[in-house]
C-alpha cells in the first residue's frame, strides 16, 4: 500500500548552494530507483518534501533525511497510508523544484490534481496546497 511523508525542514546555516545542489541531485538519484514519487522544493533556506511510495523505502529515505546534518528542525507534517500516488505522473514521477517557476508548476500542477476522485489524498493535496501558497 502507498504510503506518504510530507515534511518541512530549515537548512543548516553553513549550507551553500552547491551543497542544495547536492542535496537535490541526491534526493532524484535515490527515490527514482526505489520508484518513491513525490517532490522536492527548496525556497528561502526551507525544504518541503513529499515522499510516496512503498512504506518500507520510504521510511528508509526518511530515515536518512532525519540523520542528515544538513537538514535541520524536521517537521513531520504528514504520514499516512493513501493507497494511491498523487504524484506518481508528476514530470515522471519526482521532481526538483528549486526555482520560481517550477514552484509554480507545482503549484499548478496541485491545483489540477484537487479535482480528482480521490478522497484518501485529500489531507495531503491540502497540505501541500496551502504550504506552497504560504512559502
Amino acid at each position: 500500500m502507498t504510503y506518504s511523508v510530507l515534511y518541512i525542514s530549515s537548512a543548516a546555516p553553513d549550507l551553500n548552494h552547491n551543497d542544495v545542489q547536492d542535496i537535490m541531485e541526491a534526493a532524484a538519484a535515490n527515490n527514482d530507483p526505489l520508484q518513491i514519487s513525490g517532490f522536492l522544493v527548496f525556497d528561502d533556506g526551507n525544504f518541503l518534501q513529499l515522499l510516496e511510495g512503498e512504506e518500507e523505502q520510504v521510511n528508509m529515505i526518511y530515515d536518512r533525511i532525519k540523520k542528515d546534518l544538513r537538514h535541520r528542525n524536521i517537521i513531520p507534517v504528514l504520514e499516512q497510508h493513501t493507497g494511491i500516488k498523487g504524484f506518481d505522473f508528476y514530470h515522471s514521477g519526482f521532481r526538483i523544484c528549486d526555482n520560481p517557476k517550477l514552484v509554480e508548476e507545482l503549484k499548478n500542477y496541485v491545483s489540477l490534481i484537487r479535482n480528482i476522485e480521490a478522497p484518501q489524498l485529500r489531507k495531503t493535496i491540502n497540505l501541500v496546497d496551502a504550504i506552497l501558497h504560504a512559502m
